[in-house]
Formats: C-alpha cells, structure tokens, sequence
C-alpha cells in the first residue's frame, strides 16, 4: 500500500537513472555487469519497475560519473520514496516488485536473532531446493524466464543465511504442514529431493524445524503463511501482494499464533520420521 508521491518519485528516479547511463555512453548489458547485476533487473530499474537500495544507485552513479549534483538529486529522489513507503504497512504488489521486496526481506533477516516461519500451502523459502524454488517461480503467469533465474538467484543468496553463512549466529524455528508436503509440485522425484532436503537441514545446531502431522486435531486456524522476524516485524503474503507489518499490536497477534503452530508440531526424530515417509511415497511414485 504505497502513495501517490512513492509511484511519482519512482518514476522520475528510474528516468534520471537512464539518463544518467545514456549520458554516460554505456550499454546495457556491459553496465549490468559492471553493477553486479543481470540486464533484466538495469532494465526493470529504468523502466519504474523495480526500486533498488542505496548503495547500488550510489554504484550507478560512480559507474556513470555522475556529477555531485546528479548525484544528489538521485540519492533524494530514491529516500523520498522510501520515506513515502515507510508505513506500518507496506504491500508490494506484482512480480516487478519481488526482487525489491526481498531485498526488504533481507535486510530483517541481517537484523533478527531469531526468525519463525509458518507456511500452510508450500515449501518455506528457507526450506527450499532450487528446482522447486524455480517451479514455483516459474508458475507466476506473469514471470519471464529471465525473472525467474533472477528470482532463484536472490533466493540462493539469502538461503547461505540458515547455516549462518553471513557469520551470524541466527536461530531459525520453521514449520511445515503435511498437508503442504504432500502438494506434489512439479513431479514426485522433485518432491522427494525436496522434503529430504527438508530432514537434512532439520539437523542444522540452529535450525528447528517442526512438522505438523496430517489430520492433527487443533483448536487454531492460521489460513496463511508468515515470518517473524524478532518481534519487529511480520511478513505475510497473498497471491498478488506481500505485506510487512510493524505495528506493534499486528505483530503480537502472529507471536501468538505461532506459539499455538509450535504446539501441534513434531521436531526432530519424529519431524524426520514424517519426512522420510513422504520422502518414500514421492519416490515410490517415481
């Protein structure tokens, strides 16, 4: 949900960011690599459609030799529409944004001690093989090839994390339902790599992950996923939009949930126990 002075300033942002790389004299694809990024993702920039952090438009502008005063007026556009989007909630809508919003995503992560995730319909991100996190990219209707490599790749970078690839030591606590493993995706040999990728990190010393059994008898309704990142944050999703809530009163409602998710979970023997039999159904399959 963002206003009508963000959409403005992106705009004019993504225009003088072109400007500034025609004025240069530098092709596309030569510049996105110079930048440390694909062509697909210069390209969404210039055209408004995805919004990227400071310190890559600082390195747009060093690439460009943009003057003290381009360089200004650019950096001032992009913190205007950050503070336009500073909101206790902000939803980003479209694939154009995904990029964007887990760039947003990642900058939590950096900051949590602790992360809870609960997904009820799929695979958690941090949970996921690259074959099925392609699959599920790749069925966005409005996703090109190029955006879902782009996607998978931000998705590897942000899953060195679990296994504290960043060097920080992160407590992650996952949960799963059954009922979300048995959606056979793709094919069953894709599936069965997948949960028992799922029973190998479940051995990770800062990892727990918890399984919640087919047909548990429960007391609570939770019709989607989230993450929680400390008590700072929650993110949800729908099928057209993401939301990131920081409103203090938002963010108790999903700690307490999750504290009831925990409670129907199974964990470690008896969550692999799960994940082996589901493992061996999908490869019977197969």
């Amino acid at each position: 949900m963002t206003g009508e002075r963000d959409n403005g300033d992106r705009g004019e942002l993504a225009r003088s960011l072109l400007a500034l790389r025609r004025a240069a004299g530098l092709n596309q694809i030569p510049f996105a690599e110079a930048l440390g990024v694909s062509q697909a993702q210069v390209s969404r920039v210039e055209l408004g459609r995805r919004i990227i952090g400071p310190e890559l438009i600082e390195r747009w502008c060093d690439l460009c030799n943009a003057t003290t005063a381009d360089r200004e007026r650019v950096m001032a556009l992009a913190k205007s529409g950050a503070d336009a989007r500073d909101l206790r909630v902000v939803f980003q809508r479209s694939a154009a944004g995904a990029n964007y919003f887990q760039e947003r995503v990642r900058e939590h992560e950096r900051a949590a001690a602790v992360i809870r995730a609960f997904q009820p319909g799929m695979v958690l991100g941090q949970l996921q093989t690259l074959d099925y996190a392609a699959a599920v990219f790749g069925a966005g209707e409005d996703l090109s090839p190029a955006e879902v490599v782009d996607l998978v790749a931000e998705r590897r970078r942000r899953w060195t994390r679990i296994d504290d690839g960043d060097g920080q030591r992160r407590e992650w606590r996952l949960i799963q339902t059954e009922g979300a493993l048995n959606w056979c995706l793709r094919s069953p040999t894709l599936m069965a790599e997948q949960v028992e990728h799922i029973g190998d990190l479940s051995r990770l010393p800062n990892v727990r992950v918890g399984i919640i059994p087919g047909r548990m008898l429960a007391d609570v309704v939770a019709p989607h996923g989230f993450h929680l990142y400390d008590e700072a944050a929650v993110q949800v999703g729908t099928k057209t939009a993401t939301g990131l809530l920081t409103e203090p009163a938002d963010v108790t409602v999903y700690v307490d949930l999750f504290a009831q998710l925990e409670a129907l979970a199974v964990y470690d023997d008896a969550a692999r126990a799960v994940l082996a039999r589901i493992a061996a159904e999908y490869r019977a399959q197969g």
